[in-house]
């Protein structure tokens, strides 16, 4: 099991200001030029279809990115302690903002004749997307942990594109899903900084305990409603690898002879 955590980069370094900047930057440029409505009506329906933008959403569901921790157990336990805390810093952040702001979502604002909606229909809490910030704080926690080229080039685009699906399935406006990527990146960064900070975390009996969490989270994965039927067949193949790798990790931990 690898123990070492890497140190927060530099605050100079694009690792650390690059999503946040670009999303603040966009986020500002959006909401100055009050185009925040127009680009939702030009994205939303524009591409894709509902199967394409079903399973992109999938992925920034809360229990569905805790399964996707699974390959991790027993391998990167600085990863999981630091999405733990990240996890929180999130959640203070959706939740906070949502009650601060009240933003209605599109469906609460436009005619029905201008909206194309897929899966669940939401009308309140728009600001930031939750699923936006999940995405991008599970994103940055890897990235910013293993800080290799070759995991941005990929993990980046999948997190802008479940981004970007909440456009498309009608549930938020532009300016929530760029809110979503600030939040989540912060939240990233903060809790890699608690990580360093509480190491005790990493060792294998708090392990263990987020391994059967995350057994307990690819379990009640198979029959969790996520509001995207379309997706369900992914759905269940991502909980029946993360039980998988979960497993596998736990055994990996078990078998360590200082336990």
């Amino acid at each position: 099991m690898t123990t070492d955590t890497q140190s927060l980069p530099s605050a100079k370094s694009p690792w650390f200001w690059g999503v946040p900047v670009a999303a603040l930057v966009m986020a500002v440029l959006v909401w100055l030029t009050q185009t925040n409505q127009a680009l939702f009506v030009l994205l939303n329906g524009a591409v894709g279809g509902e199967g394409l933008w079903s399973h992109a959403t999938l992925l920034g569901d809360a229990l569905v990115a805790l399964v996707l921790l699974s390959p991790f157990v027993g391998r990167r336990p600085e990863i999981l302690w630091s999405v733990l805390f990240a996890t929180l810093l999130a959640v203070l952040w959706v939740h906070g903002m949502k009650e601060l702001l009240q933003v209605l979502r599109p469906a609460a604002v436009l005619e029905a004749s201008e909206i194309v909606i897929i899966g669940p229909t939401h009308r309140l809490s728009a600001f930031p997307s939750g699923h936006s910030t999940t995405i991008f704080t599970l994103v940055g926690v890897v990235i910013l942990c293993l800080r290799r080229s070759s995991w941005v080039l990929w993990l980046l685009p999948i997190a802008i594109l479940v981004a970007l699906s909440r456009v498309m399935v009608g549930a938020h406006w532009p300016l929530d899903i760029l809110g979503g990527a600030f939040g989540g990146w912060w939240a990233a960064l903060g809790g890699i900084w608690l990580n360093q900070r509480m190491p005790w975390g990493r060792g294998r009996i708090i392990q263990g305990l987020i391994g059967l969490s995350l057994v307990a989270a690819a379990i009640w994965l198979f029959q969790f409603d996520t509001g995207y039927s379309l997706a369900m067949g992914f759905q269940r193949l991502l909980a029946g690898a993360g039980l998988g790798f979960s497993a596998w990790g736990l055994w990996r931990l078990v078998r360590q002879q200082d336990i």
